[in-house]
Formats: C-alpha cells, structure tokens, sequence
C-alpha cells in the first residue's frame, strides 16, 4: 500500500517537474509565455461587439464634442521614439495595432505613444467607440497620451501636423496609420538605419513595409537586389514611415506655403499616382491624397526613401488594407510580418542600391 502511494506521488512530481521544464522553455524561447507576461496576453482586453454596438448606438444619440487638442507648433520634450497613430473611426483596427506596440522591443528608451483622432467632417464629432478603445488602453512601455483633433482636418492634418519636433531634436518619429501591425522588431530596424543614415541629406525618410508595388506600372512587388538588406526608392511608404527629421521640417514648410496657390498641381511625369490624383481632381477627392505632395517635393529635390529588403518581403509592418479612405473593401490577408531578428540585418551598407520606380536598380550597393 505504501509503495502504491509513493508511486503516485512520484508520477505527480514527474509530471510537475515536466510542466515546470516546459514553462522554462516557453520563457527562453518566448518572451510572449515569460510569467510575467503571460496574464497579459491570455487576458488582454478586447472591445466586444456588444460593446461596439453600444458604443456606436451611443454615437449616433449623443455626438459628445470631447475636449480637443491642437497640435503643438514646436515639441517641447524629446523622446529616443515618438510613435504617432493616427486614426478616425475603427477602433478594432485601433485595438490590433496598439496591441502589437505592446508587443514590440523598446530597450528600456524613452518612448512616447499618442493616438491622434480626427473629427467629422459632417458634425464635428469624435468617434465613441474608437474614443473608448484609445482611452481604454494602457501601454506598457511608456508615456501615452490620447489626442483629440479641436477640428476635422483630414489625412493632411493628421500625416502632415501631428509632428512637430524642434530642428535640433534627435528623436525618432514614425507616423502609423490604424490598419497596421507592427513587427516586434520595428524600433530595433529604426535605430539601426537613423544611426547609420540621418546625416545624409538626399533622404526623405524611412519605410517600415516589406512589400509595396512599382509606382511607375511595371508588374510585380517591388524588390532590391538579392541579399540587400535595404535599399533607396523615389516615393515613400505610407505602411509606416518614419521621417528624416530636417527634410520633414522642409517639406512641410514647403507644403504649407505651396499649397495656398490653387493653380499648383503637385503631378510628376511618368508615376501612376500623378494619374490617380488627376483621376481624384475630377471627382473632387484630391483630399483624400496628401503622399503626391510628398512624392512631388522628393522628386523635385532629388530624395530617396529607404525600405527594407529582408527575406520573403518580410516588412517591419504590414497592412490589413481595411476598408476606409483607401481601401472599398477590406482584405483580410496580410502580407509576412518579421518574426525573428537576425544579425545579418544590421549589416547597412555605406551606399545602399538605389531602384528607379519600375524596379530598376539604377546603381548596386557600396558596402
């Protein structure tokens, strides 16, 4: 009887012990199963869609204005990483997005997260429901602050406004719209190619995305060279962008003075978004596209955006392409998110390749 007891008993350590060795594993291997993070991802808070319902009955009764906040002319603080969200009225995209910041590698620096919201253009009013989904989140790796635009200002105001750094900052910004993911390993690729590529003057800033099409109509994704780990291209990358610092400041002077004179039109030869924007000017809908006055001030000043070229496409952010300003229908396929970080990717080279905008590479990479 004893040895039937003891035997039990051991079988039950036996099994203890396996778990306890499993759960070692899983903390080693993923950070995601660490204990201390564990009650954080199997009980992350989510709105449901009881509570969406709600919300949004809410919002067609009661359109509460909510305090509004303009965007500051000039930075007073300077963080390492400035992350800016913008968004207007989705609030589970908003959700999936500032989750994935939780998730994400921060160092221990000084982050700022803000979550900028647009108003109506019909009424003026906030959005309940993506309101309650912005306020009811916490972030976990810094300072977080919700914005309240004091006015409808459009995608212009949000890309072009919500950063204000002062010129002798050395902060990080990347600028995320609400249908994004972001990788884990977005703020480590950020460091890495600020370091080695901010005292260049021919740059605009820095994609974030891992594929995006050939703006000037030749088939297929646009791509580097083999075994490049970036490269330079004309026209920025709207799936999370990050600006250089002192030619953001010029174009958005530039912007706000050429864009006073209504006969300007911002059309570059040879693009299909000089074609679209000429499509959107006929319908009245030429608001709906503040990257040609972007793409035209690169191209007129000779920048470059540079974009990851990584294994598989695979992008610092993806794009869930919901339906919206930019997108009729969403597309509930993503393009690959990077996963692991490898050593290899922190091999920049001095001059990386530059590719025209039909994929061409024009010039090779000087390491």
């Amino acid at each position: 009887m004893q040895k039937t007891v003891m035997g039990r008993r051991n079988k039950r350590l036996q099994v203890l012990l396996c778990v306890a060795i499993i759960l070692c594993i899983f903390q080693i291997f993923n950070s995601k199963w660490n204990i201390f993070n564990i009650g954080k991802h199997l009980f992350q808070s989510r709105t449901t869609k009881a509570e969406l319902k709600s919300l949004n009955d809410i919002a067609k009764d009661n359109k509460a204005p909510y305090q509004g906040e303009a965007p500051s002319p000039k930075s007073s603080n300077h963080p390492d990483l400035r992350i800016i969200v913008v968004v207007y009225n989705r609030p589970q995209s908003l959700e999936r997005l500032l989750n994935s910041l939780n998730e994400a590698h921060y160092f221990k620096h000084n982050v700022e997260l803000e979550v900028w919201i647009d108003r109506s253009k019909k009424d003026g009013s906030i959005h309940n429901a993506t309101y309650y989904a912005a306020s009811k989140f916490k972030f976990l790796h810094g300072k977080y602050k919700v914005c309240n635009h004091t006015k409808h200002v459009g995608i212009y105001g949000q890309w072009i406004d919500t950063w204000n750094p002062a010129p002798d900052s050395k902060e990080i910004a990347v600028i995320l719209e609400d249908d994004l993911t972001v990788s884990k390993h977005f703020y480590l690729w950020l460091i890495n190619v600020h370091r080695k590529y901010d005292d260049r003057t021919d740059l605009a800033g820095y994609a974030l995305q891992g594929r995006s099409m050939k703006h000037g109509g030749a088939a297929g994704n646009l791509r580097g060279p083999d075994k490049d780990v970036c490269f330079m291209y004309p026209i920025l990358g709207t799936w999370g962008y990050s600006p250089h610092l002192k030619n953001w400041l010029r174009f958005v002077e530039w912007y706000k003075n050429v864009s006073k004179d209504p006969s300007f039109q911002p059309l570059v030869p040879g693009i299909l978004p000089s074609q679209w924007w000429q499509v959107f000017q006929k319908q009245g809908k030429t608001d709906g596209m503040w990257s040609m006055w972007h793409i035209y001030h690169t191209w007129n000043n000779k920048l470059w955006t540079l974009y990851p070229n990584l294994e598989d496409s695979r992008g610092l952010t993806i794009s869930w392409k919901e339906a919206g300003l930019h997108y009729k229908k969403g597309d509930t396929s993503a393009d690959p998110i990077l996963q692991e970080w490898k050593p290899v990717y922190e091999d920049l080279p001095r001059e990386p390749a530059r590719v025209d905008v039909n994929g061409k590479v024009l010039r090779f990479k000087i390491q």
